[in-house]
């Protein structure tokens, strides 16, 4: 327990609440390929946007995600109809403004070596979410959060 406590207590110093910077590649299984791209992520209080480097961005505010190509509206999607999309946003939300509450509750932590996290889900999160497993880089700050999916789809964010 006094490793997980140390462990939020370094995360909580090592992440931003304000705007990251990363890289991002995607694995999806469906299709068997992968995509990368770089961009910042952004939050206040009632909103996510996600700003990628080719153009795309990503709003989440509320109930819904907008997807934007440079000005036009690609999709809206509804997030009670697409519960693991909001699942998504509420759990990158959660560790880059250092909501531990939220982690705590959907996720049983596991260290794997001391810069090495692996999150087991809980409950309704274990729908969607295999395990979410987070690196640190030598000054304890996040270096790599990797997203597993039930679906086989893959997502690593390395932070900038």
């Amino acid at each position: 327990m006094l490793r997980v406590i140390y462990f939020i207590s370094f995360l909580s110093f090592s992440l931003m609440a304000e705007t990251v910077s990363f890289s991002e590649g995607k694995y999806v299984e469906v299709l068997d390929i992968y995509t990368y791209r770089d961009g910042n992520v952004s939050y206040d209080a009632n909103k996510t946007t996600v700003a990628y480097t080719d153009g795309r961005t990503i709003i989440k505010n509320e109930n819904n995600v907008t997807v934007y190509d440079k000005d036009e509206v690609l999709t809206v999607i509804n997030l009670m109809e697409r519960p693991e999309v909001g699942l998504y946003f509420s759990l990158t939300k959660a560790l880059f403004n250092k909501d531990f509450d939220f982690l705590k509750e959907n996720f049983k932590v596991k260290e794997l070596t001391p810069k090495k996290f692996e999150f087991l889900p809980k409950d309704d999160v274990g729908k969607f979410i295999k395990k979410l497993e987070l690196a640190l880089d030598e000054k304890q700050k996040v270096k790599v959060l990797t997203l597993k999916f039930r679906n086989g789809d893959k997502t690593k964010i390395e932070a900038k």
